[in-house]
């Protein structure tokens, strides 16, 4: 509905979803708290000639409907410039970085200078030594100005903010701390119904300082 600026009401555009649904369009499953989640079927996807790409993974529908709540609400904004999803970037001639592959790569304009960010959702906490390489893997990146790593939950959110200070103090990782420091945000805004909240108001820890994400980037 927000993509389309649909005008008509809430109703009217679930009936049509559930026609798409009952003629086999598009599918849909069922997450905690009620969320409904619906992407394209197969047969929708090779009627379209998009099967090949492999761009649905069942598995993972819940964590990419969340990817496109966070980049639709990105893309209210003027500063935004572009957004591109694993299957864009990993086609372009322009890709470079392997190691890496971001949940999404979001192009930013203040004044005169562009800036290149990974965004991450994390709807599940992952192991810590993983979370130290990729955060370090990204420190090290040149492809990336920032790495905005974004939570649905406030608990997730303070993990993240404690292994990322272990981190910065960890002697071994003495070399990458400046670039720590300056490239990780972790974001915490509280999906409902995989819908961003506000985003201008999500909760920002960077360089040491919580502050809000308009604080931060001008939104």
């Amino acid at each position: 509905m927000d993509v389309l600026n649909y005008q008509d009401k809430v109703k009217k555009f679930n009936q049509k979803i559930y026609r798409l649904e009952k003629y086999g369009l598009i599918k849909s499953s069922l997450h905690n708290n009620c969320k409904k989640v619906i992407y394209p079927s197969t047969e929708f996807m090779q009627f379209s000639g998009l099967a090949q790409k492999g761009l649905i993974n069942q598995d993972n529908v819940l964590h990419d409907a969340c990817v496109t709540a966070v980049v639709t609400s990105f893309l209210k904004y003027d500063l935004a410039c572009s957004v591109d999803l694993p299957h864009e970037y990993k086609t372009k001639s322009t890709w470079k970085h392997y190691a890496i592959e971001p949940d999404a790569i979001l192009k930013l304009k203040q004044g005169d200078e562009f800036f290149t960010i990974a965004l991450e959702v994390e709807l599940w906490r992952k192991d810590r030594k993983r979370v130290y390489e990729k955060m370090a893997d990204y420190a090290k990146a040149i492809e990336y100005d920032y790495v905005f790593y974004f939570f649905a939950d406030e608990f997730s959110f303070n993990s993240y903010v404690l292994r990322l200070k272990e981190l910065t103090n960890d002697s071994s990782y003495s070399f990458l701390k400046v670039e720590l420091l300056d490239k990780v945000v972790l974001v915490w805004n509280p999906f409902k119904e995989n819908r961003v909240t506000d985003l201008r108001e999500s909760k920002v820890y960077h360089n040491e300082n919580f502050k809000k994400l308009r604080e931060l980037i001008g939104l």
